[in-house]
């Protein structure tokens, strides 16, 4: 997960247990240290390439479309399973997400039980 909102971070574990997505998450705070690291995923004494990321856009040193360009240009996790999770309903921002090929776009929503419809997306998403 790549958020800088702490009550985000808890609204989306809380979205992922009503979902019923049984998950060990790693959580960054901004956009240089979730490209850092992608960038060490795999290696000795790092866990490999996480089977999603829930990304949100706007963060601090690298912005969340940054991160998306290298997740997909990277050949190690280039094909990890993203999900922008954004409060940004801009059609510029939904274009940026296709043409980079994110696999859904969530707009966080302003009501707790609209958040949890994340859960259902993740697990979906990932098949399980």
């Amino acid at each position: 997960m790549v958020e800088d909102n702490r009550a985000d971070v808890y609204l989306i574990e809380e979205a992922l247990t009503e979902g019923g997505v049984v998950a060990q998450t790693a959580v960054v705070e901004d956009g240089q240290a979730a490209t850092e690291f992608l960038e060490r995923s795999g290696e000795r004494d790092a866990p490999p390439c996480p089977d999603l990321v829930l990304l949100d856009l706007n963060l601090p040193k690298k912005s969340g479309d940054e991160v998306l360009a290298y997740i997909r240009s990277t050949g190690k996790c280039k094909h990890v399973k993203v999900i922008i999770v954004t409060s940004s309903d801009a059609s510029v921002d939904r274009q940026m997400a296709q043409d980079l090929r994110a696999d859904a776009y969530f707009r966080k929503p302003s009501t707790y039980s609209e958040y949890m419809r994340l859960g259902s997306i993740v697990r979906d998403l990932l098949g399980c």
